[in-house]
């Protein structure tokens, strides 16, 4: 068996370790596409799915493997997946309260938002809050930013928004275009990729892997076409490894940190005379009394107040679902 072929994939001392203890294989699940996953091991690329023992004992999808998880597998199947670090989930459709997994086990999350016609201030800003609860470092990439007439506009406001994360602007029209999303990657660094559909993310993975991942334009109403239809890890050629996400038209929060992504109103919140106030009519808001002042942002608050109920509705269903 060859551990060094785990190394460029991101594998750890404290994996062998465990794979040692539990007396089972290592992988790492680098194609999930509905219940297959491809996985590499230490022998080469293996394709598995579950053992019914795993079925029996998951208590909802959320725990079933994604691109990106440490598995231990046997002749039956993958028997157990690894704790996860930087973890990405989306509640799933339905009235299913539980996770969906997207993407396991990144060191950076870029946020994918395009520069043209396209670019939504609420859609980035729920795609932050989900970034901040990864777990992950959040960095924003402003992709075709060849389109934009006022990219430096755009990029102050982008970063107004972006609550400390990192802001790059990217381009297919220069052979550099890219290399400020390269100076994240490297030996050992996993990174993933979400965003809406047609916010170019193919087209950053082809660049980045050298892959030829087939791009589609962005129909005339505005609204991308879902290029990546799978879950992938892709071993990258300087080092380090990239999950790619199929595009996502909408995305429902989970765990997100939505005062991360807030953190102005977070501050304010704290000043509140109730600790449990929701910025409405209570007496004695700070929140409701900055922005009678003029000194926050009303679309900010909005989209707070409306990102924070859409959390707090899936807690409640949470729990609902454990009675």
């Amino acid at each position: 068996m060859d551990q060094n072929r785990l190394i460029p994939y991101g594998a750890k001392d404290a994996h062998f370790e465990h794979a040692a203890r539990e007396g089972l294989p290592l992988g790492r699940v680098i194609c999930q596409e509905r219940l297959l996953y491809t996985v590499i091991s230490e022998e080469g690329e293996i394709l598995l799915a579950v053992t019914g023992r795993f079925r029996q004992s998951a208590a909802h999808p959320g725990e079933y493997p994604v691109a990106g998880d440490w598995v231990l597998f046997s002749e039956r199947g993958i028997e157990k997946v690894l704790p996860r670090s930087g973890f990405l989930a989306r509640v799933a459709a339905g009235n299913d309260p539980y996770r969906q997994p997207v993407a396991a086990n990144m060191d950076v999350l870029f946020v994918c938002m395009p520069a043209d016609s396209t670019y939504n201030r609420l859609k980035l800003e729920r795609f932050l809050a989900a970034a901040a609860g990864s777990g992950a470092r959040p960095v924003l990439l402003i992709t075709k930013a060849d389109l934009c007439a006022d990219i430096g506009g755009l990029l102050a406001d982008a970063r107004a928004l972006a609550a400390g994360a990192d802001v790059v602007a990217c381009t297919s029209s220069r052979p550099d275009g890219f290399d400020g999303a390269r100076a994240y990657l490297g030996p050992g660094v996993t990174a993933a990729l979400i965003g809406a559909s047609g916010a170019g993310k193919s087209t950053l993975v082809n660049a980045l892997a050298g892959t030829d991942i087939e791009t589609q334009a962005v129909r005339q109403d505005g609204k991308g076409r879902h290029t990546t239809t799978r879950r992938e890890l892709i071993l990258l050629p300087r080092g380090g490894a990239l999950i790619d996400t199929p595009g996502m038209r909408s995305f429902s929060l989970d765990d997100s940190d939505v005062a991360s992504a807030f953190p102005e109103i977070d501050a304010l919140a704290r000043n509140c005379r109730f600790r449990d106030c929701a910025h409405g009519a209570e007496p004695g808001c700070a929140v409701r009394a900055a922005l009678a002042r003029g000194e926050l942002d009303a679309r900010r608050l909005r989209s707070y107040l409306k990102l924070h109920a859409e959390e707090e509705r899936r807690a409640r269903a949470v729990r609902r679902a454990k009675r």
